[in-house]
């Protein structure tokens, strides 16, 4: 039997049609009304843009399996095209977001002529605390006048908040030896700034793009108060997004 548009039909007619019964509806609603009437009799009721129970459940079911698979796809991506930070090289990351460049990055201090600790932490309350998980590196520019550009280099014991860790700073425009700032702090959480002021001789022998490493030695006295005595030592950093002031 040919669909007959709804609007076509009557009430006598549903009393008088007889099954199969095939009914084409323009609605939802309109197939609401007549679903109970037309399943009594295994009538078949069609919507135009309707989709079927099996259909959508199909839909969803691959739409899930889609999901998945990216789900899947986005936990194993170790690698960015752009390089760390959008900016320098291309770089694999790997845990915490620090470049596989930078893997094993490390500060030293030597105090006097006594053992040397190794400090493998970024510094938690630091700008490269973003960036990284180990020691850093970046420059800072900008301010009033645009008068502020220096390399700055950090390494902590741990991310605590005033850890033990080193905090050095110089003016620098790639390799080479230059005087700086630096700031210790102690595992008693005392801080030794340099003496006297910018006394600092750190040796750059490579600044690597951001998502590589910057590579150097530093030699320092430090005091505070009536205590004073000298660090040294190697470092390699990682060199995280560098810092614009405004």
């Amino acid at each position: 039997m040919a669909p007959i548009p709804v609007e076509r039909i009557g009430c006598a007619d549903l009393l008088t049609w007889r099954c199969p019964l095939t009914v084409e509806l323009g609605g939802l609603a309109t197939a609401a009304v007549f679903s109970f009437l037309l399943a009594a009799c295994g009538g078949d009721v069609s919507a135009p843009g309707a989709q079927s129970g099996d259909e959508a459940a199909g839909s969803g079911a691959s739409a899930a399996s889609g999901d998945a698979s990216s789900g899947e796809g986005g936990a194993s991506a170790a690698s960015t095209g752009s390089g760390f930070g959008g900016v320098g090289t291309s770089s694999t990351t790997g845990a915490g977001g620090t470049p596989a460049a930078c893997a094993g990055a490390f500060v030293e201090v030597t105090i006097d002529a006594g053992p040397t600790s190794t400090l493998g932490s970024v510094c938690g309350d630091d700008w490269s605390a973003q960036f990284s998980s180990v020691p850093a590196g970046y420059y800072v520019s900008g301010g009033p006048a645009q008068a502020v550009s220096s390399l700055h280099l950090v390494g902590c014991a741990n991310a605590t908040p005033d850890s033990e860790g080193l905090r050095l700073s110089a003016q620098v425009d790639g390799p080479g030896a230059y005087g700086g700032q630096a700031l210790y702090t102690d595992q008693a959480k005392n801080l030794f700034p340099e003496l006297p002021a910018g006394s600092v001789a750190l040796t750059l022998s490579s600044v690597g793009q951001v998502g590589e490493t910057i590579e150097g030695t530093y030699q320092a006295m430090v005091a505070k108060d009536e205590i004073a005595f000298s660090i040294k030592g190697a470092f390699r950093v990682c060199h995280v997004e560098d810092e614009n002031l405004p």
